[in-house]
């Protein structure tokens, strides 16, 4: 015979504390503020944050590399993406253009797969990004001091 588990119902402090992670946050907390800002990229700009924007961009149809690193390539998606969308036209993501971005569902890249795998009409597929070793410039968290702020 076979013993199944059985998921047993947490208890009633514990049913309690799971239901709060899904309250409002706009009451009962002073220092909380609503961001509504994206972080700004522009040329040069390294890391996963640029991977997230380059995944926009190919699913957008930019035929790019999906790199990690914000050069060349990335500012004209994004000019052409900013002129097709009616935006200031200036090749930096800003909030408003991030906002166009998000609506669009970003390609999948398998990092791990073989290097010469295709990733929605861009280049091959590295097994990493270029950016993956590029150490951290700054905090991106709203609030957050800059590096060597104290």
């Amino acid at each position: 015979m076979i013993n199944a588990l059985v998921a047993e119902e947490p208890e009633e402090p514990v049913r309690e504390g799971l239901a709060s992670l899904g309250l409002d946050l706009d009451g009962g907390f002073n220092s909380y503020q609503r961001v509504t800002d994206k972080p700004t990229m522009e040329a040069g700009d390294r890391g996963d944050q640029v991977v997230w924007l380059q995944q926009h961009l190919v699913a957008w149809g930019a035929d790019m590399e999906i790199t990690g690193i914000y050069g060349g390539g990335t500012k004209r998606a994004i000019q052409k993406f900013q002129r097709d969308r009616g935006l200031k036209v200036d090749g930096v993501t800003g909030t408003q253009t991030w906002n166009r971005l998000l609506k669009i569902t970003p390609v999948r890249v398998n990092w791990s797969g073989a290097r010469g795998r295709r990733v929605a009409g861009a280049s091959s597929a590295p097994s990493e990004p270029l950016s993956a070793n590029t150490p951290s410039v700054r905090n991106e968290i709203a609030g957050a001091k800059k590096p060597g702020q104290p």
